[in-house]
């Protein structure tokens, strides 16, 4: 199938819109409701999944798409008229690209202007600026050169036809005026981390093994002086990335991040210096660690494996002092309630479930990371969450543990929910429930207004914010991703013919209705749940709490499950499926 390109000021005439659904093969068939023109006629039709097919029959179209298995809904539909397309022509380059000043000193603000570019279709450029060899951020606001130098800003104009267009600009970065020399003495110190042994966030359950740490600090350097940073291993000193510049001196102070800092099975510190100085490095006093954030939120299913009285067994041995963290909150006394944040460890295991926790994620992850959030109380609902009028559980509460894993500029990078229990009663209906608790939106893809009413439920908090507003969430669908799993097992003391049947043939209630809310819940997949959403909630569904962590982690190995201490684990979870409906293949 050609492409065509037609011209930007082309009448096209909108269709009436339609549904499909692309198969394994990545083809797709569409019926509109309106006859099209005649075939021969150019169609271009716009879908939810910006992937573009081309028309092919009277009321029909059909084209190839990069997701397959995804529900896809026509979002627009028009076709060309029978002016025909116009001919491709390369790009031509009609104003240069520049900084200005064009002389600039080190640590100064600048302007970049990418220039302009002729050409059919119109095309998009891409750029980079480098010093010295170095780049430099183009996405940050004020574009500063941080180091003195010969620079080079390299602009590309493409627009899918050959050849492509290729300008630069060069010039030189003076040091300003009293800026440190090689061999200087100026010193700079380094804030420390709220707590030992932080843990950062790398991405993983969104594929990334990358993890940003703010730094900031004093300085007696003189103004747009740069600030480098490493990161070496707390116990030998040894150096593990490199020192590279994360901000200039401004005032007596300067601030700036370490990015891409990659995961790491040692305990690490941050080390900063003015660049070309001969002073000694300042070092954090805490230490740091890259692994993973994860929070459980639900009710009693998972608050009571954070409970010391329901601890009542022996806990496992935790092989790993340093492996795994917990933040929770005891319930019940004088409000509010402390918030504690323990490493799990041979000595203090927390609670026996949490020891058990521990113990999946030392033997399926050595060496990893692990900060884990209790983020449940025992016997509520979304409802009573996120509605303020409803005084049986606290947002601040929710919201404060949430705060103490950010205290140092990370976030969380998971969110497991298997909450399934006292929001039940909705079964099938549980989706379009609280969709604007999870979105902030409704069933139909409309703005939620806070604090108004959804069938029967008030939300004046949200989890993410997928609006046209956007903000209300306390997540950030772009650094946390969701997780769905469960139902939990719930015990029943009767003879059943089946999981929601007893042997008389009576249903059980709560087997009935938890099943299908459970289907509901994490089968979202009719639109107009936005794309985005599904690329950052990556929605899975496991047996367990513990299983669900394991398997939403990338790691190589094959989760397995807890084994008594001298025998040899599974190497694969058994998952009971009786009662569930498959997950669709592109969430899994």
């Amino acid at each position: 199938m050609s492409s065509q390109i037609y011209p930007s000021d082309t009448t096209w005439t909108e269709l009436a819109t339609g549904d499909c659904v692309i198969t394994a093969r990545g083809e797709v068939d569409i019926t509109f409701a309106a006859t099209l023109p005649p075939a021969g006629a150019a169609a271009h039709i716009l879908v939810s999944s910006s992937d573009a097919l081309e028309y092919t029959g009277p009321d029909k179209a059909w084209g190839r798409s990069r997701s397959p298995g995804s529900h896809v809904v026509v979002s627009d539909a028009a076709v060309q008229p029978a002016s025909g397309p116009v001919a491709a022509v390369a790009p031509a380059v009609t104003a240069p690209p520049g900084v200005t000043p064009a002389a600039p000193q080190a640590g100064e603000d600048i302007t970049v202007t990418l220039g302009t570019a002729s050409g059919t279709p119109a095309p998009e450029a891409s750029a980079e600026l480098t010093v010295a060899g170095r780049r430099v951020a183009l996405d940050n606001a004020p574009i500063r050169f941080p180091r003195a130098g010969a620079y080079e800003l390299k602009v590309i104009w493409r627009n899918g036809v050959a050849p492509k267009v290729e300008v630069s600009v060069t010039g030189t970065v003076s040091d300003p005026a009293g800026a440190p020399a090689p061999g200087n003495t100026h010193a700079a110190t380094v804030a420390g981390f709220s707590r030992d042994m932080a843990i950062f966030d790398s991405g993983a359950a969104r594929g990334l093994d990358a993890a940003t740490v703010p730094l900031s600090g004093t300085t007696d350097a003189l103004d747009g002086a740069q600030i480098m940073a490493e990161i070496v291993r707390a116990d030998t000193g040894a150096v593990v990335q490199a020192a590279v510049g994360v901000g200039t001196a401004s005032g007596g102070s300067w601030a700036g991040a370490l990015f891409g800092v990659p995961r790491n099975s040692n305990w690490l510190k941050v080390r900063v210096f003015v660049e070309g100085s001969t002073a000694a490095k300042a070092e954090t006093a805490n230490r740091f660690g890259v692994g993973h954030i994860v929070g459980l939120i639900g009710q009693s299913e998972d608050a009571r494996m954070f409970a010391d009285n329901f601890s009542q067994t022996a806990p496992l041995a935790v092989t790993d002092d340093s492996a795994v963290q917990v933040i929770r909150q005891q319930e019940g006394g004088a409000k509010p309630w402390p918030i504690t944040i323990e490493a799990v460890t041979a000595a203090s295991p927390v609670t026996a479930s949490i020891a058990a926790l521990a113990d999946v994620l030392i033997r399926n992850a050595p060496g990893e990371k692990f900060l884990i959030l209790d983020l449940a109380h025992s016997g509520t609902g979304r409802g009573n969450l996120a509605n303020d009028s409803d005084f049986s559980r606290d947002w601040s509460d929710f919201a404060a543990i949430i705060a103490a894993a950010r205290a140092d500029g990370s976030d969380l990078g998971l969110i497991l929910d298997s909450w399934t229990a006292a929001d039940s009663a909705a079964a099938d209906m549980f989706r379009l429930r609280y969709y604007p608790f999870y979105a902030g939106i409704d069933a139909a893809g409309a703005d939620y207004v806070l604090g108004t009413s959804h069938q029967s439920r008030t939300y004046d908090h949200i989890l993410w914010d997928l609006s046209s507003i956007g903000g209300r969430g306390i997540f950030d669908a772009s650094k946390t991703a969701l997780m769905m799993f469960g139902p939990h097992r719930f015990e029943v003391g009767q003879d059943m013919l089946d999981a929601v049947t007893q042997a008389d043939g009576t249903p059980t209630i709560s087997s009935t209705s938890r099943t299908p809310a459970c289907r509901s819940a994490t089968c979202w997949t009719t639109p107009p749940w936005p794309r985005s959403w599904r690329r950052a909630a990556r929605v899975r569904r496991c047996c367990s709490t513990r299983t669900a962590i394991a398997r939403s982690a990338p790691w190589t190995t094959r989760p397995t499950r807890p084994a008594p201490i001298g025998t040899t684990p599974r190497t694969r979870p058994r998952i009971p499926t009786t009662g569930f409906r498959p997950a669709p293949a592109m969430w899994r």
